[in-house]
């Protein structure tokens, strides 16, 4: 954990510098020896993706949603909401704990790099109170059968997520995007296997957009034909 938390210091802070020398006028940071956050409110957004998520000895196929984001100097996203999944594989006599299902909720800070260019980027940090279901030969005996089980010890915890996406503007509505992320708890209880707690996740994502001003719209590239774009 420690060598990937290291590497992700190092990519953000590399994200950060390139976000620092935008040329913009509500800038997160402005280079100035005091760090500055004039938030001021730009849009709303919403991101819907497909997640895959991978467990110590399985995967679980599932979605992310956002509940609500605002978007503040047109490039620092803030969302809340929730994301889960779940297999309905059949159960093994076997001594191997095996998650089934996973559920969070979170608050999400986006750093996005050129929003407004056809291929951006976006840097997110998610922190998440999480529950994994699994299935074992204990919970078999105690007669949860194929359903396995929800909570217990160890089941829930919190954790914190980075990630790196890369998106593609099709409509002045609409972006197109996909990344890897990686899931650290803040405390693994060691109930579960270490990977099941700390691990990589994979998403394509769609991003939907609502925005106050036009001028927003018109400074911004599309992948869209001209005659499908807002004028």
């Amino acid at each position: 954990m420690r060598k990937n938390l290291i590497s992700f210091c190092v990519a953000f802070s590399l994200f950060n510098a390139c976000y620092s020398q935008k040329d913009s006028v509500h800038t997160l940071f402005n280079g100035s020896p005091h760090i500055r956050i004039p938030l001021k409110y730009s849009y709303l957004q919403w991101d819907l993706g497909y997640t895959n998520f991978l467990f110590s000895n399985t995967s679980i196929n599932g979605y992310s949603l956002d509940v609500i984001g605002l978007v503040f100097n047109n490039d620092l996203d803030i969302a809340v909401g929730f994301e889960g999944g779940g297999n309905r594989g059949g159960f093994g006599y076997s001594t191997v704990t095996t998650v089934i299902s996973y559920s969070s909720a979170y608050i999400r800070f986006v750093p996005m790099l050129f929003p407004e260019k056809l291929f951006n980027f976006s840097m997110p940090l998610k922190f998440a109170y999480s529950n994994i279901g699994v299935t074992d030969t204990n919970i078999y005996a105690a007669g949860y059968g194929r359903r396995g089980r929800r909570g217990g010890l160890g089941s829930t915890f919190f954790s914190f997520t980075p990630g790196a996406e890369v998106f593609i503007n099709i409509f002045h509505f609409l972006s197109v995007g996909g990344g890897v992320n990686y899931r650290f708890a803040f405390s693994t209880p060691g109930y579960y296997p270490k990977s099941d707690y700390d691990n990589l996740s994979f998403s394509g994502t769609l991003r939907f957009k609502i925005y106050p001003h036009r001028k927003i719209v018109r400074q911004m590239e599309y992948y869209a034909p001209p005659q499908q774009r807002m004028n």
